[in-house]
C-alpha cells in the first residue's frame, strides 16, 4: 500500500520531511551527509548500546529511503504532493 492509499501513513508524516528530521539532515543533504548522520545516530540508538529498537528501526528506514537516489526521489515527490 502506498502513502497515497494509506491516510494513516500520510498523517504520520504530514509534511513529508519525517525521514529528514529522523536523520537530522536538511532536505538538500548529500549522500555523504546522510551517511554521516546515520552513523552518528545509529551509535546512540542501536539496541545493543541500550537504544530503543523502534527508534532504531525508524532510523534505518529513513536511511534506506534517503540514501537510495530512486527511493529518495519517490519520497520527495510524494512529500511535494502533501504540501
Amino acid at each position: 500500500m502506498t502513502p497515497d492509499e494509506d491516510p494513516v501513513a500520510a498523517m504520520a508524516d504530514p509534511d513529508g520531511l519525517l525521514h529528514y528530521r529522523t536523520l537530522g539532515v536538511a532536505k538538500g543533504a548529500t549522500a555523504h551527509d546522510i551517511r554521516r548522520a546515520y552513523r552518528a545516530r545509529a551509535r546512540a540508538l542501536h539496541p545493543d548500546k541500550g537504544g530503543d529498537p523502534a527508534a532504531f528501526a525508524r532510523l534505518q528506514e529513513a536511511f534506506e529511503t534517503l540514501h537510495d537516489p530512486r527511493r529518495r526521489d519517490v519520497y520527495d515527490a510524494w512529500a511535494h504532493r502533501l504540501r
